[in-house]
């Protein structure tokens, strides 16, 4: 700011009529007449229809806007989205209502070896999260709906099956979401 100067601008100075201008400052007049009587009717009017109807409104409002208690979690992951360390990355949302109300986005603790491998540690974490959630919020009596979006994982998650050898590294993490989704606890 020491080095700033002024410069003048192209706009015409007091272009308005003083009278016409509303950012002068008010006259003595002014001050001691107040606002003119048909503002203040109008906002008289304004504020008794509010406070008239206002009962009403909650009422309406609360029977008719149906919010839904249902609790419902979206997965992802995105396969070797670290080539330095090869690790993916796990994002997870859950909602009620419509409104999230918890999220995260992390790198994967371990190396998955496919899309698949890092599609299932997302939806472990998620389950974990919906595990914590539906503890917390004890009004939440129905499954919580984890959508997913790779077809390999929520084939196997719901045959509690996965084959091959180089899949033993998730096998613990594989089976808790599937013993959730057994006991109804998820709906995948």
């Amino acid at each position: 700011m020491d080095k700033s100067h002024p410069l003048s601008t192209p706009m015409v100075v007091r272009s308005l009529v003083v009278e016409k201008d509303p950012f002068r400052p008010p006259t003595d007049d002014e001050d001691i007449v107040g606002p003119e009587v048909p503002y203040l009717i109008a906002i008289r009017a304004l504020i008794e229809i509010q406070f008239m109807s206002y009962k009403e409104t909650l009422e309406w409002s609360k029977a008719n806007i149906p919010i839904s208690s249902s609790l419902y979690g979206f997965a992802d992951a995105g396969y070797l989205s670290d080539p330095h360390t090869g690790r993916s990355e796990t994002g997870y949302v859950f909602t009620i209502g419509g409104t999230t109300i918890s999220w995260r986005s992390t790198k994967q603790t371990m190396v998955a070896t496919s899309s698949n491998h890092a599609e299932i540690l997302a939806i472990y974490e998620a389950s974990r999260e919906c595990v914590w959630l539906r503890n917390m919020i004890q009004h939440i009596r129905g499954s919580c709906v984890l959508y997913e979006d790779n077809a390999a994982c929520i084939a196997q998650l719901k045959e509690g099956y996965i084959k091959g050898d180089r899949t033993k590294h998730i096998l613990p993490k594989f089976f808790f979401t599937h013993d959730l989704q057994k006991s109804g606890d998820i709906s995948v």
